[in-house]
Parts: C-alpha cells; sequence; structure tokens
C-alpha cells in the first residue's frame, strides 16, 4: 500500500508545492506520504513522518476523525460529502502546540482506501482575533454595564444632589463603549468572510488539481499505439502508460518505481543506451531517434521536465508504433529495386534477345538460299547438310524463346506445379533422343541408371526444362568427338540426376555467380547463350522441392546435380 501512494510521483511538483500541508492515510492510522508544506508545519523530514500515527501529530482531539466515520462515495463530484472539517491542536516535533484547520477526504490509491488530510496552521490567525473574541466575550458585561449606568444616570438624574454635568459624561462614555464594540464586531465579521473566501478558493484549486491528474492518466493510458515514460535523474521509472504498454502484454507494475538497472525486459545494451539518452535529455536536449524492441519499430521523442523552480528533475519520453510504416516503406523500396532491375532486364533483354535472334535466323537463312542452289543431281548430301542447320537453329531458336517465357512466368510467380507420377528412366531416354540431333560431330550422348524403373512424383514440363538445359550447355560447352553422361541415381530418401562433360568448365572465380540472371563466364562469352539456363534450372528445381549443385573446373569440365527428395 505505501508504494502504491508513493509510486504516483509523476504530480509530485503539485503535491510538494501545494501550500497546504497533505497527510496521506492508510486506515489503521499510519502516514503513507506527506508534502513539503507539511513537514515544514510539524517540523519533521519526510522520512521521519511516513510510518507514524496520525494521534501522534493531533494526540488530544483525534477521537473527532477517527477512520470511518464519513461517506466511501468515489465518485468525484462527491468529493465534498467525502470530506469533514476540524479545529484541532497539533503537536509539532519539538513537542509544541499549535491551532490546526484539518480537512479529511476519503479515496482510493490502487484499490485501497486511504484518507487525505489537508492542514491549515491558524495559530497566528487564532492570535489576531484573540482580542475582538474577548471583546465577543465581554459584550454581555458591557450591556450590563450599560444597563446598570442607564439606571443610574435615571437614579441620578432622579437625585437633585448629582449634578447634570457628570451624567453627561457618563452618556459619552457608553456610547464611545458602544462604538468601539460595534467596530470590533464589524472587523471580525470582514474576517470571517476572508476566511470563507480563502476556503472556497482552496476547494476550487483541489478541485481543479483533480481534474488536471484525472485528464492527464485519461490522456497516457489511452495514448494510441505508444508510451509515455517519465524517467528521473537516478534512472528510476516515475511513471508509464500507454496503449502499446498492454499491448506489448506488460503491466504498469511491472517498471512504475523501478530503475532502469532494474528492468529484466531490457537487454545490458538497451540499458545503456536508455541511460545515456536520459543523461542527455537532462542536459536540455530534445532527442528524435528510432529504435527496434520485441520486433516493432518506434519513434522515440525525448523532452526535459523542469519542476516549480525551473530546473530539469525529470525526461519525458514518448514511444510511438511505427512498424507498419516502415514495412510499407521496405516494400516500397523492395518495389523500386525490382522496378530498377526490371528497367535494366529489359535492357540486357532487347540488346542479348537482338543478337541471339540474330545469328540463327541469319544462318537459317543463309541455309535456305544455299538449298535453293543445290537442286541438281549429286548435291543431296549438301542439301541435307543445310536442312540439319536449319533444324539445329530453329531448336536454338525454341530453347532461347522457352528461356525467356520461362524467366517471364519465374518472374511474375506464375508458374503453376502440375506433379504426376511417371518414370524418369523412359522420360530421360525419350528426352535424349529428342536432343540428340543438336550435338555436334563425334559427340555422343550416353545414359545410365542403377534401376531399369524409377517411379516419381514430379511436374514433367518443368523437368523437361531442367534437363534440356543442362544437356544443351554440356552439348554446347563441350568440343567434338566428347562424351556427355545423364546418370540417374535412385536411393532410399533422394533422387539424383547428374549431367558430367568434358567442356571448358567454369573458372573458380566466377563459379559464386553461376546461378544469376544473364550471366556467362568469361570463357564463354565467344559462344552463343543467353545466360538464362541455369537460372532458370535453379528456380525450377527449388520450386520441385529439389536443390542443384555442380562441380567444376577450367578445362576439364563440369558435373551439374539436381536431387530431389523421395516421394
Amino acid at each position: 500500500m505505501k508504494n502504491a501512494v508513493a509510486d504516483i510521483t509523476v504530480y509530485e511538483t503539485i503535491f510538494d508545492s501545494y501550500f497546504e500541508a497533505i497527510l496521506v492515510v492508510d486506515q489503521d492510522g499510519y502516514i503513507l506520504k506527506s508534502n513539503n508544506a507539511c513537514c515544514k508545519m510539524f517540523g519533521y523530514n519526510a522520512e521521519d513522518l511516513e510510518g507514524k500515527k496520525i494521534e501522534e501529530l493531533f494526540p488530544d482531539t483525534f477521537s473527532k476523525i477517527r477512520v470511518g466515520t464519513y461517506s466511501t462515495n468515489t465518485k468525484r463530484q462527491d468529493i465534498e460529502r467525502r470530506s469533514q472539517h476540524f479545529s484541532l491542536l497539533g503537536l509539532k516535533e519539538n513537542g509544541e502546540q499549535f491551532h490546526v484547520e484539518l480537512r479529511v477526504i476519503r479515496s482510493k490509491i490502487a484499490d485501497k482506501q486511504v484518507d487525505i488530510f489537508f492542514a491549515i496552521d491558524t495559530s497566528e490567525r487564532e492570535k489576531s482575533s484573540r482580542p475582538y473574541c474577548e471583546t465577543i466575550s465581554n459584550l454581555p458585561h458591557l450591556r450590563s454595564m450599560t444597563i446598570e449606568q442607564n439606571v443610574i444616570r435615571q437614579e441620578l438624574e432622579k437625585s437633585r444632589g448629582i449634578s447634570r454635568e457628570y451624567a453627561s459624561d457618563l452618556e459619552q462614555e457608553v456610547r464611545e463603549r458602544t462604538e468601539v464594540c460595534q467596530a470590533i464586531l464589524q472587523k471580525l465579521i470582514d474576517a470571517n468572510l476572508t476566511l470563507e473566501d480563502q476556503m472556497l478558493e482552496t476547494k476550487a484549486a483541489e478541485k481543479k488539481s483533480l481534474a488536471s491528474q484525472a485528464m492527464f492518466t485519461a490522456i497516457s493510458k489511452n495514448f494510441p499505439k505508444g508510451v509515455i515514460i517519465v524517467i528521473n535523474a537516478d534512472f528510476d521509472i516515475v511513471y508509464i502508460d500507454g496503449g502499446e504498454l498492454y499491448r506489448l502484454g506488460f503491466k504498469k507494475n511491472q517498471f512504475e518505481g523501478l530503475n532502469i538497472d532494474e528492468i529484466d525486459a531490457f537487454s545490458k545494451e538497451r540499458i545503456v543506451r536508455i541511460k545515456e539518452d536520459v543523461k542527455r535529455t537532462l542536459q536540455g536536449e530534445h532527442l528524435s531517434f528510432e529504435t527496434r524492441f520485441m520486433n516493432k519499430t518506434y519513434a522515440v521523442n525525448s523532452s526535459p521536465l523542469l519542476n516549480g523552480n525551473d530546473i530539469v528533475k525529470w525526461t519525458l519520453f514518448v514511444y510511438n508504433d511505427i512498424t507498419k510504416l516502415k514495412e510499407a516503406e521496405v516494400e516500397i523500396r523492395k518495389a523500386l529495386v525490382q522496378e530498377q532491375e526490371l528497367n535494366k532486364l529489359k535492357s540486357r533483354f532487347i540488346s542479348m534477345a537482338s543478337h541471339e535472334f540474330r545469328t540463327p535466323l541469319s544462318a537459317i537463312l543463309s541455309s535456305a538460299i544455299l538449298i535453293e542452289k543445290q537442286n541438281e543431281a549429286g548435291k543431296k548430301e549438301k542439301r541435307e547438310k543445310y536442312i540439319r542447320q536449319i533444324k539445329s537453329n530453329v531448336r536454338n531458336l525454341v530453347v532461347i524463346l522457352n528461356d525467356f517465357l520461362s524467366l517471364g512466368k519465374l518472374e511474375e510467380g506464375k508458374v503453376a506445379l502440375k506433379p504426376t507420377y511417371f518414370d524418369l528412366v523412359s522420360f530421360s531416354k525419350a528426352l535424349l533422343d529428342e536432343i540428340r540431333p543438336t550435338k555436334k560431330r563425334g559427340q555422343t550422348l550416353q545414359m545410365k541408371s542403377n534401376k531399369k524403373t524409377i517411379e516419381v512424383y514430379l511436374d514433367q514440363k518443368l523437368m523437361q526444362h531442367i534437363l534440356i538445359n543442362l544437356l544443351s550447355n554440356a552439348i554446347k560447352y563441350s568440343d567434338i568427338d566428347q562424351d556427355i553422361q545423364l546418370n540417374l541415381k535412385s536411393g532410399k530418401k533422394t533422387i539424383c540426376i547428374e549431367v558430367k562433360d568434358k567442356g571448358i568448365g567454369i573458372p573458380i572465380l566466377e563459379q559464386a555467380n553461376l546461378f544469376e540472371r544473364f550471366f556467362r563466364a568469361e570463357n564463354s562469352l565467344n559462344m552463343q547463350g543467353t545466360g538464362l539456363g541455369l537460372h532458370i534450372v535453379k528456380q525450377y528445381t527449388e520450386l520441385l522441392g529439389g536443390t542443384v549443385s555442380f562441380e567444376s573446373e577450367a578445362g576439364k569440365g563440369s558435373v551439374f546435380r539436381v536431387a530431389f527428395p523421395m516421394r
């Protein structure tokens, strides 16, 4: 309970600067909190007051204000009904007694009933009003004297032996005393009215303070997508609230009243950074930066807070959740990069396509012209040679077009898998027969399998693209009269397809970029190709749940492997 009251330090400036002495007392009569005015009034330090019984300050008359003798209604509009007023004798630490006007209000702090005492030292007022009070107390006596004097005057008038001059003097004295009494009464009335005005002003200030406190609490607790934190120069969190605090799964008591070093949710690096930010803010800086916490991004702004003496006593940190804004920013940047890449790809595509299409089309055209001129008998072999060239170049064009179409589908995410069960061995044999006419003179295409049939559950079209690209590259980058080997291996968990050649190989320094779009090694630049084949092989293999790897050495050939999990 004591900690609950002490934790409301965000209002400490108002509390300590209030002109009335304030005491917060629990239901058992123990003092929980006191302000500076209270300490000065009773001559104690704040630490000495806390924990004392209230009877020690009001020993003789505390029975008038026993706890529980008034309403416990907690609605703000019922404050007047919850309060009582008393005039008591207070006891200072040095034993001196003095007059006190006391107002007691029942309230709740941390769901516990407490009594808040507002006290005013009325000793001076009592001294100044004592002569007036004595005069008022003597009014009956003065009235009796006046009556008595009047009777005497009448008796004197009856008595012819008393001079009229003496009677006149007595009348004058009565008039003068009556005027003094009237003046004293008027002063007392004026003093009473002034005291009532002061009490009304005090009540109005109290209501305003309570309203401001309620408004501040409501604003901070409902702070949208953020947290408000107040930290003092000792790095204690004196106040924390905000909607984001609860969305993160925390509660106020996990932070409020604790030192930064005691917060388990903060890493050591974050604690060091927060302390540095607090120091800079206490020196008068207004900080603005971004930070990450629990996978969220926050915009942070700090400001120094002044006490009543214009001295920086606290630092205010406001955290705003900007996670969605940062995600949107990242998406925009990605889109911009993709757009830039697309523009580069378009330029490279136009440049490459014009070159790659021009070569086979020129060969087709020249072969067709030569066939036209070889109509005479005995030139069948030459015609067949030119026809083979036409077919070969047409196939090259088809491969190039398929690469471009495949890349476009991959970029747009339009590649839909249609897996079926089929025999990989018979599928590969048919594919070798289809590609065999494109091999160079003297080249051989051989296939080996560790099983007669290997049933797989894959997309046949994608597998056709993968094998055609690997076999086409092996043919293209191998010289005449060289062997190209296709090996199929079915294991317990994986199926491996291996294409082996003895061609030009790939330089070690360029192997890291081999699967990038449009990449071509330096030793292959004088050969026809788009640089898309291996990129498409990798993308299709991964779409089918497989992996691709290779071994290569410049001048000694290459081995490419694709592996798929057994289904």
